[in-house]
């Protein structure tokens, strides 16, 4: 049972390390994506609270909402992701409240697009892959691996 078991765990750690080298090749693949005017049309600072069952403490997590238009070959486009990738949202507010100030609404922004799928946007360029997902993977390939071998 463990066998199966660890290589179940050895999949999710394969599948977490696909997952990080794919979002690092979109978010360098943004840096060749033309870009065109676009309008911010919704601004807002949001946040969650949460905490599990166990949590002795509630972690609230901030983010800028925002949504912009744009158009590409006489079409217009709504795009909502100021980088590509995964938005985990920032613990400290300031920093959540820095990113929002950079979009207030009505105003113009730069928007980065696939010229292959216009509908895929971005308002900033960055390569900052979710590394804490190379330490899950690692995790996880490293119980798959004890599980395999016998060790658990």
């Amino acid at each position: 049972m463990s066998f199966y078991l660890g290589i179940l765990f050895l999949a999710i750690g394969g599948t977490l390390v696909l997952h990080v080298k794919y979002l690092e090749r979109k978010m360098k693949q943004t840096f060749s994506w033309p870009s065109v005017e676009g309008k911010i049309i919704h601004s807002e600072m949001a946040q969650r609270t949460g905490g599990g069952p166990s949590a002795t403490s509630s972690t609230t997590v901030y983010w800028a909402d925002i949504k912009y238009r744009y158009q590409v070959r006489a079409r217009t486009y709504r795009g909502s992701a100021i980088r590509i990738g995964i938005d985990t949202g920032e613990r400290d507010r300031n920093q959540a409240e820095e990113r929002f100030a950079r979009y207030p609404i009505n105003s113009t922004v730069t928007v980065y697009h696939n010229p292959d799928k216009p509908k895929e946007a971005c308002l900033e360029r960055v390569v900052d892959a979710p590394y804490f997902l190379y330490i899950f993977a690692a995790a996880f390939g490293f119980f798959g691996l004890l599980m395999t071998t016998g060790y658990m």
